[in-house]
């Protein structure tokens, strides 16, 4: 199982990637935040930490539906991190790594508590992309319906 400093260590990590540096106005903004501006290296390289973390809380022993809902926190943070600025920006509120250490702590108190809590998150998460999913199949078959309609009777009134 894992020792104090095992967890102290990454949560240092976390600290550093998510809340070292006190903006004004006391918002706090880590190297992942920082490192964001620089496009494409410095997403990739605070996600490779962001997911040493992770297999790091795997190695102590943290369940995997806890690992699967730290991942989805760092695939939240990542797909900001596509659009330029706005990713930065909700860097500084997010906060993935702090997210997940709260997790790998919960998980140390709680395991099983933790682990339902997460699977539920999970479920729901899923359940969320599969609606979504369903909706823009709806959507695209919608247009498509509405485009073909609109080809047919384009070319009914040119015969006319």
């Amino acid at each position: 199982m894992a020792t104090q400093k095992d967890i102290q260590d990454l949560k240092k990590l976390a600290e550093w990637l998510d809340s070292k540096y006190r903006l004004p106005g006391g918002f706090r903004i880590g190297w992942d935040g920082i490192l964001g501006f620089i496009p494409g290296v410095g997403d990739f390289v605070t996600s490779l930490v962001s997911l040493y973390i992770m297999a790091r809380a795997a190695a102590i022993g943290v369940s995997p539906a806890v690992i699967i809902r730290m991942g989805l926190n760092v695939l939240l943070d990542n797909l900001f991190d596509l659009v330029p600025f706005l990713g930065n920006f909700f860097d500084i509120f997010w906060k993935a790594n702090t997210k997940n250490m709260a997790l790998v702590d919960r998980y140390v108190s709680d395991p099983r508590h933790t682990t339902r809590s997460s699977k539920i998150a999970v479920f729901l998460t899923l359940l969320v992309v599969a609606a979504v999913l369903v909706a823009s199949a709806a959507l695209i078959i919608w247009v498509v319906a509405a485009l073909w309609n609109y080809l047919v009777q384009m070319n009914q009134d040119a015969m006319i």
